[in-house]
């Protein structure tokens, strides 16, 4: 029997909730980046306080984007696999597929390549990949 949609599916949410974790981690750590680049130890004594304020919010404004980003893409590969897993959307699986990709290397490349290879699960389950509206 050909399971390769709902291993790509459970591949393609593995790689959300480990792009939650790193985005949550990057969170946890936001306090500990504004600690250590405020600490004169590591300073770089050529820049003015401003400039070190500069640093200091664009640093913290990066981390904290980067990670509501990540969030954001988690959420859609979890939802994009549970799609898959049960052989609803191929499209919107191909992309949750590709997302993981970004969230979670190792197991995103798997998930791409059982998604693609899973598209006649699609088609055997009802689905039209192809259709681009209802028929009518």
């Amino acid at each position: 029997m050909n399971q390769k949609a709902t291993t790509g599916g459970i591949l393609t949410i593995v790689s959300g909730a480990i792009g939650i974790v790193g985005s949550l981690l990057a969170f946890a750590l936001l306090p500990m980046i504004r600690t250590i680049l405020t600490d004169p130890q590591f300073q770089d004594p050529s820049l003015t306080p401003s400039e070190l304020e500069l640093l200091i919010d664009f640093t913290t404004a990066f981390v904290g984007f980067w990670g509501v980003f990540g969030v954001i893409l988690s959420v859609f590969a979890i939802v994009a696999g549970v799609y898959t897993t049960r052989r609803r959307a191929w499209g919107l699986g191909l992309a949750g597929a590709i997302v993981s990709l970004f969230l979670f290397f190792p197991t995103g490349v798997p998930a791409l390549i059982l998604t693609v290879l899973a598209r006649p699960e699609f088609a055997a389950t009802g689905q039209q990949p192809n259709a681009v509206g209802p028929a009518g």
